[in-house]
């Protein structure tokens, strides 16, 4: 156990480490990434083939700290055999005048309005790069995973949703046969 202050206060922190366990996805390449000029993500080609690869971003939602939060879905719409392209990616953008600690908002996640363990832990574990703890004003960050699969068992709408930094962002995602 390690010992953390954060806002005045004592907590506790356990270190795990999962290398090539198999049971929680990867951070995908190019997470953590720079900021966005304009919005290249959604312009990249839909790896997946499937219809509508642009990316989807859903709400967006603005902290009391001044942090712009999105969750977007990269393709919002894929087949089935296309699951394993799947990426959810957040986003966040700093709209206050000084720099803020976006590392301090953990998110819970939820699938069709259920709790989603799965999420929650592949976001909760993983290194992200420095600029996270200092995100300077106007600056974007992200983070991504690869798991579709996992979250879409068969063809059909899903609703993704975080609860981050006191707010709530969703993202929607079609999955055809």
């Amino acid at each position: 156990m390690f010992e953390h202050t954060r806002g005045g206060r004592r907590v506790g922190l356990v270190a795990l480490m999962m290398v090539g366990c198999g049971t929680h996805p990867a951070p995908t390449p190019g997470s953590s990434t720079a900021p966005v000029a304009g919005d290249a993500l959604a312009a990249a080609p839909d790896a997946a083939g499937a219809a509508g690869g642009a990316a989807q971003g859903g709400d967006v939602a603005t902290s009391a700290r001044g942090l712009r939060w999105q969750l977007r879905a990269v393709p919002p719409r894929l087949t089935m055999k296309d699951r394993a392209a799947f990426r959810l990616r957040i986003e966040v953008t700093n709209t206050a005048a000084a720099p803020v600690d976006a590392s301090d908002g953990y998110a819970t996640f939820t699938l069709d309005g259920q709790a989603s363990q799965a999420l929650d832990l592949a976001f909760g574990n993983g290194g992200r790069e420095a600029r996270w703890r200092a995100l300077p004003p106007g600056d974007t960050v992200s983070d991504e995973r690869a798991m579709g699969e996992d979250l879409f068992p068969a063809p059909g709408a899903y609703a993704i949703s975080a609860a981050i930094d006191g707010v709530r962002v969703a993202t929607t995602i079609e999955v055809l046969p």
